[in-house]
Formats: C-alpha cells, sequence, structure tokens
C-alpha cells in the first residue's frame, strides 16, 4: 500500500481531518513517503502517531480496528483522486489554512492547468443577477478562463449550465458531498454532465451525503482554488458570504454586483463593497480589470 491509499484507507475508516493530518506530517517528517506500508510499518505509523496525540483531543484509530479488507477500495479510489503534492494539485490551495489532503475527481483534470475564476452567489438568483451571469461567462468562455461554482441552486447552477452550454472543458463544480450523491437533486442531471463534459472535484468519499458543515467546507475551496471570486447576489447571513469572507481572507481579489438597497439579495454584495470589493460596472470592464490584475500576478 502506497501513501495515498493510505491516507484513502484512513479515510474509509472514518478517521477524521486533523488526525489524517497527523498521519501525512509523520510520513513526511520521517522521509517515509516512498515507503510500502504494508504490516509492521503501517502499525508502526498509526501506533507513534497515537502516541504523540494522548493528551491532544483528536480521536486517534485504535491498532485493532484497522480493516485490511478494505484496502481494494482504498486502491480503486486512488484511481480517482489527488493528493496534496502531486503536480496536478491546485497550488492556491498550498495556502489554505487547511487544504484537502486528497480530493476526488470525475472528469477532465486538464482544467485544473488553466487559469480559473469562481463565481458564487444567491440560490434565489434575480432575472437580472441571471442576465449579468449569462454575459460574464460568455466573456470569460472566449478568454479560455474556467469558471468555478459549487453546483447550488440559483447563481452556482446558472454558472455552471452557461458554461456546459458554450463549450467543453469550461467550468469546474466543487460538491459537498461525495459523488454518489447529489445535491441538490435537482442538478443530479447537470452533474453527470459534468463528470463527463467538464471536472467535479469533492473531498468526500463517494457515499458521503451531504451534511451542513460540509457547505461551509466546499466554500473554503471554491474561494481558495481561484485567484478572483466573482459573487453576484448575495443576502445578509448567506453562504455566499462566507465564501467571499474566505476569498478575503486568502488575499484573493473579489468583485461584486452592487444592487437597490432595498433589495435583500443585494445586502452582502454592498456590504463586501464596503470593506473594498471591486464594484463590477459593467461586463466588459470587469473583464478587463481581471486581465489586468491576472496579468500583474503572473508578473510579480
Amino acid at each position: 500500500m502506497n501513501f495515498k491509499e493510505l491516507l484513502i484507507l484512513l479515510q474509509l475508516h472514518r478517521c477524521s481531518y486533523h488526525y489524517l493530518l497527523e498521519i501525512f506530517r509523520y510520513i513526511v517528517n520521517n522521509q517515509l513517503s516512498e515507503q510500502c506500508f504494508d504490516g509492521d510499518l503501517l502499525r508502526e505509523v498509526i501506533h507513534r502517531v497515537n502516541l504523540s496525540l494522548d493528551n491532544r483531543r483528536i480521536q486517534q484509530l485504535p491498532l485493532d480496528q484497522i480493516n485490511l479488507s478494505r484496502l481494494n477500495e482504498a486502491k480503486n479510489l486512488t484511481n480517482r483522486a489527488i493528493m496534496i503534492g502531486e503536480s496536478i494539485y491546485p497550488s492556491n490551495w498550498l495556502q489554505l489554512p487547511q487544504p484537502p489532503l486528497i480530493i476526488y475527481f470525475e472528469g477532465d483534470l486538464a482544467l485544473l492547468k488553466k487559469q480559473s475564476i469562481s463565481i458564487i452567489g444567491t440560490r434565489d438568483v434575480s432575472h437580472y443577477g441571471i442576465d449579468v451571469i449569462k454575459k460574464l461567462v460568455a466573456l470569460m468562455c472566449e478568454e479560455d478562463w474556467v469558471l468555478i461554482s459549487g453546483l447550488a441552486k440559483g447563481v452556482d447552477t446558472t454558472v455552471h449550465l452557461e458554461a456546459c452550454r458554450l463549450k467543453r472543458k469550461a467550468t469546474i463544480g466543487i460538491l459537498a458531498n461525495g459523488f454518489n450523491y447529489s445535491y441538490p437533486l435537482q442538478n443530479a442531471s447537470l452533474q453527470a454532465q459534468m463528470g463527463h463534459e467538464q471536472l467535479l472535484l469533492s473531498e468526500y468519499l463517494p457515499n458521503q451525503k451531504a451534511q451542513r458543515h460540509q457547505f461551509i467546507m466546499r466554500n473554503r475551496l471554491v474561494a481558495g482554488i481561484s485567484p478572483v471570486t466573482i459573487v453576484i447576489e448575495a443576502a445578509k447571513d448567506s453562504g455566499s458570504l462566507i465564501t467571499a469572507n474566505y476569498a478575503l481572507q486568502y488575499n484573493r481579489e473579489v468583485f461584486v454586483l452592487p444592487g437597490r438597497i432595498t433589495d435583500d439579495q443585494a445586502y452582502g454584495c454592498n456590504a463586501l463593497l464596503k470593506v473594498g470589493a471591486n464594484p463590477i460596472l459593467s461586463i466588459e470592464s470587469c473583464v478587463a480589470e481581471i486581465k489586468d490584475l491576472l496579468r500583474q500576478m503572473n508578473n510579480s
């Protein structure tokens, strides 16, 4: 069993992220990443990590609960997984406080090599918001940028659908659940289409259903993967604001669609403007500003 298979096997044992991180650090720090983790070495690594965690509140995997009968399952999942440190792993995620150690994928990994822009927003998107999204997506597809969102209702769905309509290899969906489930259920066909023609990413095992805290974890990945995040309409306490705040914390550029002060779905965007986000004053100027920012980033 190799390093990646070991991490996936531990995921199958429902080990927490923090426990996996301790395993990862131990293996890397002791220069064991190229070793074969069968039998004695596997138990030695887990034993040593468990000893180091005796006084910490991280749930451990007891040695007598290691189930090697699931190794074939882990090996099969390896072919659909990226491990942190691999060349195709999104480099921007390395800057996150809690980067995914394993990310599962369906579709074309070549999309990860292209310039990406994240677009997020309300589940109750207006006709105006949809119109803006379609125009933005059209211009960004002309630039050959990959558009990233979270496959939620509203803004996310509009971004993915429009990108899929315009071209292949144009959009990435980051899920808050495993690939064997769809959330929302109404996006099942869109998710299947993107798994064939575009790219889906998830840090969750295929049979993991969506749970509330996983949406926040998904949001950090949407915000962290791109140098720019665009917010199209967001209410006062929306998940989109959480994502935008992640983007600001990660020192990403944030662009927002301003709205009327009487519109509940404009509150979030207007609040982001107050703390320094960039206003979208026109579709063309927004794309031009982003091109200029990307040029500066590439030259720095």
